[in-house]
C-alpha cells in the first residue's frame, strides 16, 4: 500500500533546487537585473533598488516627452532630452555592469549550494 502524505506535510517539506553559475549570467547578459530574482532571496535589496531607478528613469522620461508633445516645445525636449537619455543611459548601464559582476564574482559552489549559500 502507498503511504499517502497530506498536504499539510507536503507543504511543509522544503524543496530545493541547485543553481548554475551560467544561467545566472546569462540572465545579466540578456535582461540586465533579472538574475537577482534567480537568487532574490540574496538579492532582494538590489532588485528592488534596480528597478525602482529604471522605472523612476522611464517616469522622467515619458513626462518629458507628453510635456514636449501637449506644450509644442519640440526644441525644449531636444535640449533636455538628450541629458534625461544620457542619465537614462548612464544608470541602466550601470545597472547592467554591477549585475553581470555579480553574477560573475560568485562561484559556482555559491549556486549548488544556494539556499544555504552565504552572500
Amino acid at each position: 500500500m502507498q503511504n499517502k502524505i497530506s498536504f499539510e506535510e507536503n507543504h511543509k517539506r522544503k524543496i530545493t533546487t541547485f543553481k548554475k553559475k551560467s544561467v545566472a549570467i546569462t540572465l545579466s547578459i540578456f535582461f540586465s537585473f533579472f538574475p537577482w530574482l534567480y537568487i532574490y532571496g540574496i538579492n532582494k535589496k538590489k532588485f528592488w533598488i534596480a528597478l525602482l531607478i529604471v522605472v523612476i528613469g522611464l517616469i522622467i522620461f515619458y513626462s518629458a516627452i507628453i510635456h514636449s508633445f501637449f506644450t509644442g516645445g519640440v526644441e525644449l525636449f531636444i535640449g533636455y532630452g538628450v541629458i534625461i537619455r544620457l542619465i537614462l543611459i548612464l544608470s541602466n548601464a550601470g545597472i547592467y555592469i554591477w549585475s553581470l559582476v555579480d553574477s560573475i564574482r560568485r562561484s559556482r559552489s555559491f549556486y549548488l549550494s544556494y539556499p544555504n549559500g552565504t552572500p
